[in-house]
């Protein structure tokens, strides 16, 4: 079974930083090709997806 969570199902603001860097590490490779990736991912992408209703962040969690 695979369990598809959301960034949102994190109650707490620590346990979502934990997780955004999580996920940061595994698609960091992307910093080579696109410049200022890293922000874009934290200023944008998890900011956004956290504070707006229309917005979700899905990860797979691995056992």
């Amino acid at each position: 079974m695979i369990k598809i969570e959301s960034l949102k199902d994190y109650a707490n603001k620590k346990e979502q930083e934990d997780l955004g860097n999580k996920i940061y590490n595994l698609i960091s490779f992307a910093d080579t090709d696109y410049p200022n990736y890293k922000d874009w991912f934290f200023e944008k992408q998890l900011f956004e997806t956290v504070n707006s209703e229309n917005r979700n962040f899905f990860c797979k969690k691995f056992q």
